[in-house]
């Protein structure tokens, strides 16, 4: 017998027919762009409380070498993390970008995405507040992440230039939708 979830997989396929990207996408990407930079400084801070407590602990015996190695190599490692965030940023970018091509373009969806663009660069702006004040708590831990400092600190900007592309995206004129929308074609004069 089989699950709901494999049923539905099977019917639709591993990638939904009828995800459609839209302004929103935005929104909850910066959310999620701070979730994840959030969660990576308060990892860094309990990983190195955790060396420093390690380091402590075995100041003096016979293998105070081999962990101190090892726990210089993992905290490299953990610091390379910085490296990986403008892939998620870029990853977000284009998985909204390719469903927002499935997206068609609509009167009324136009008027309401400016009212998602403000909310978006709104909301932008508090997730940059929010990263802030968190990284003013770990100062010695967000410094160490140039990068995904770089673009949380401007989240705002990359929010507009993405909200740009999308909005481009999903408004192209095609032919399909000039001869399906009526209402459409007597707004661009056809």
């Amino acid at each position: 017998m089989m699950s709901k979830f494999t049923g539905r997989l099977k019917k639709e396929g591993l990638f939904p027919k009828n995800k459609r990207g839209s302004i929103p996408d935005v929104i909850f990407g910066g959310a999620y762009l701070l979730k994840v930079s959030v969660t990576i400084i308060l990892c860094i801070f309990i990983w190195i409380s955790f060396q420093n407590l390690m380091a402590n602990t075995v100041a003096g015996t016979s293998s105070e070498t081999v962990i101190d190695s090892v726990m210089d190599t993992l905290t490299a490692a953990y610091y390379s993390m910085d490296y990986l965030f403008p892939f998620v940023v870029g990853g977000l970018l284009i998985i909204s970008t390719v469903f927002a091509f499935k997206t068609g373009s609509n009167i009324l969806l136009g008027a309401i995405s400016f009212l998602f663009w403000i909310i978006a660069v709104i909301l932008s702006a508090l997730f940059v507040n929010v990263y802030l004040a968190v990284s003013a708590e770990f100062p010695t831990i967000y410094a160490a992440f140039p990068i995904m400092d770089i673009i949380m600190s401007n989240l705002h900007f990359f929010t507009l230039g993405w909200l740009a592309i999308i909005t481009l995206v999903m408004f192209r004129k095609n032919n399909k939708e000039d001869t399906s929308a009526p209402l459409q074609s007597s707004f661009y004069g056809n």
